[in-house]
């Protein structure tokens, strides 16, 4: 799939980037995901471009058909192509009559058309030959169907394996002075790096050079009078290579070496091919080098903590190295062997044993009784410690003694203040008092601190209260109105609440009109209650309600004074002399618009009388007055 498509848009004037023309759009790939069976969760990935394609199709759609010209898509360049491909290919490029008629958008895979023959076409026509030969019916050896399918059978499997092959080598390219094939490394690009495999193998097309050939290079240059002075066999490949190919007057040359790195072994338990580079190092009772991911399978390593031979397998990653001198199993590194509790990895446990980190420390510590956590010793004072060695009393560590607790009542008291603490905190008589009747319990500390609020009579700190009326309180022994009831309008003149009758609201007198307020207070009273918001809300929507009206009544006046411009212009027309009227008897003057409107007929000598078939005549036609106008007027003589 292309990295990014660049759409040319015509007639704009936008310009997204320096380096790009006016109206070029660069298009990238994005991954779509949805869910296709809710039941099972069963999802599809999508990824591509975001674009419909105009006058595109694939190789499926233009089977059999001839096209004046194409642009062709063949895949990518890194792409290791199959059977389908080679058959969507052949399919594409063959659909025109002339090569000029063919663009290529890319370059496609060398490989796309350097994989033999197919298996199946080639032992159809193997048979059909034979059939032939032998006249369609004697039976010679090779000519029946069981062999055809045996031969089938051996050639997919060779497919297959060289398939296989060529995936694990990747794609190869020819360097042009040792001849040899190498991957993309062995010209020192990368091969996960796209940009790099094209400007070191792509780019300099014939001409590339393999890293064994170019340090020779750089050294010095071959000898082009064919002399071989400074030549040397290679003992590996018998190659004369000039002795700078030589490492160390070594007997094999460096492209031998080279080409070693980049070979493939089969595995001895997958029987896969596999680059030397993924060899794990070890080998099968067979001596068959075993890859890295079959290790685990074959291998074997004694498990430290169980003392069992296990497969490398059953080990993680961190334990299979040969130099480890401790190892713990898979099933070791499940739960601690004392709390039985379930570890992420072998990080959670203690070094070199089966408990984890907290039970080992639990065994080196001590549990508080008033906060139920384990400690060290050095948490604790040493009076309190000796006892509960001693005599076996309660341990209550310094945090706790702090907050008032001891080994004598290690209970959780709560104050009204909103906090915990222990029972050295509150007066014995005020927590002995609350021991029988359950009232509100405040600590030392607060109960200097706490005042009753005279609106919601509720207890509170003096974090609750004003810093003035806290101060009024102390000094002058005022009474206190906490903050939130400041908030809801409440002061000392007036604690209490009322209700507005629009918003069902509860407020404070601050909240609503003083006026309003005093009526509401007098007995039989009708007048609505309502806060100073709601009030002047009401008071907003009557003025846009009044403001709609008088809207309404200036436009109900220009319309009238229009129409009585239009019947006063209308009258002047015709009242005309030489404008038409109606002269015969037989029409009355109020149904004039109806003999207009039904085409009555009127006499000779009248004005309105037709003069040709079809003609309609009407009282000021002649003056510009149409027929909706005689009809506006006839309405209005009738209001």
């Amino acid at each position: 799939m292309p990295k990014l498509i660049f759409l040319k848009f015509a007639e704009v004037k936008w310009h997204l980037h320096p380096d790009l023309e006016v109206g070029v759009f660069p298009l990238r790939p994005v991954t779509r995901e949805w869910v296709v069976n809710d039941a099972t969760g069963a999802k599809i990935v999508r990824r591509g471009f975001a674009l419909v394609p105009d006058y595109a199709s694939t190789g499926f759609m233009i089977q059999g058909a001839t096209l004046p010209a194409e642009i062709a898509e063949c895949g990518d360049l890194f792409a290791i192509p199959g059977l389908t491909e080679v058959l969507t290919t052949y399919v594409i490029l063959s659909r025109v009559k002339r090569a000029d008629a063919l663009l290529l958008l890319r370059a496609f895979s060398p490989l796309l058309f350097g994989m033999g023959t197919p298996p199946g076409p080639a032992c159809l026509l193997h048979l059909l030959r034979a059939w032939r030969e032998s006249g369609y019916g004697s039976k010679m050896p090779g000519c029946s169907l069981t062999d055809a399918q045996l031969e089938y059978d051996q050639l997919s499997s060779q497919s297959d394996e060289q398939r296989k092959l060529q995936r694990a080598k990747g794609l190869e390219w020819c360097c042009c002075r040792c001849g040899c094939r190498y991957p993309a490394e062995g010209f020192g690009a990368t091969t996960t790096n796209d940009d790099s495999v094209r400007d070191l193998c792509v780019a300099p097309g014939f001409w590339r050079i393999c890293v064994a050939c170019s340090s020779v290079v750089a050294q010095t240059s071959e000898q082009r009078d064919g002399t071989m002075s400074n030549n040397k066999r290679c003992t590996e490949c018998s190659a004369c290579r000039h002795m700078a190919y030589f490492v160390d007057n070594l007997d094999v040359c460096s492209v031998c070496t080279l080409r070693a790195g980049f070979e493939l072994f089969v595995c001895g338990n997958c029987s896969k091919p596999t680059s030397m580079k993924k060899w794990s190092g070890r080998k099968d009772k067979n001596e068959t080098k075993l890859c890295m991911i079959c290790v685990p399978v074959a291998a074997f390593l004694d498990c430290s903590l169980c003392h069992e031979q296990l497969p490398i397998d059953a080990f993680s990653f961190k334990y299979r190295d040969a130099k480890h001198t401790f190892r713990r199993c898979n099933t070791c590194s499940i739960a601690c062997s004392r709390c039985h509790e379930a570890m992420k990895d072998a990080r959670a446990f203690a070094t070199a044993s089966s408990w984890c980190w907290k039970c080992e420390r639990e065994s080196k510590l001590f549990a508080c009784a008033a906060c139920v956590s384990l400690q060290d010793a050095e948490k604790f004072d040493s009076m309190i410690l000796w006892n509960h060695k001693m005599y076996g009393r309660l341990l209550v560590c310094k945090t706790c003694t702090s907050k008032g607790y001891s080994p004598r009542d290690v209970a959780t008291y709560a104050c009204a203040g909103e906090h915990d603490c222990g029972h050295l905190q509150f007066n014995s008589m005020h927590l002995r008092d609350w021991t029988r009747r359950k009232g509100l319990l405040w600590c030392n500390d607060c109960y200097k601190q706490q005042g009753k609020c005279e609106g919601c009579q509720k207890h509170f700190t003096r974090d609750a209260f004003d810093q003035q009326v806290w101060h009024h309180h102390t000094s002058h022994h005022r009474k206190l109105i906490c903050l939130k009831c400041e908030q809801r309008g409440c002061s000392l003149r007036d604690p209490k609440l009322y209700t507005c009758d629009k918003c069902k609201s509860a407020f404070g007198h601050a909240a609503f009109d003083r006026n309003d307020l005093k009526d509401s207070k007098r007995p039989n009273r009708t007048y609505s209650l309502l806060c100073i918001q709601c009030k002047r809300d009401v008071d907003k929507q009557k003025a846009i309600e009044a403001k709609r009206l008088e809207v309404e009544r200036q436009a109900a006046k220009a319309l009238a004074q229009r129409d009585k411009n239009r019947g006063a212009r209308l009258l002047t027309l015709l009242r005309l002399k030489d404008s038409w009227r109606c002269t015969c008897k037989t029409i009355l003057a109020g149904q004039r618009a109806h003999a207009a409107l039904y085409n009555r007929l009127h006499k000779e000598t009248c004005s309105l009388h037709r003069r040709q078939y079809g003609e309609l005549r009407w009282d000021g036609k002649n003056k510009g007055v149409t027929l909706e106008d005689i009809l506006f007027l006839h309405e209005r003589k009738r209001c």
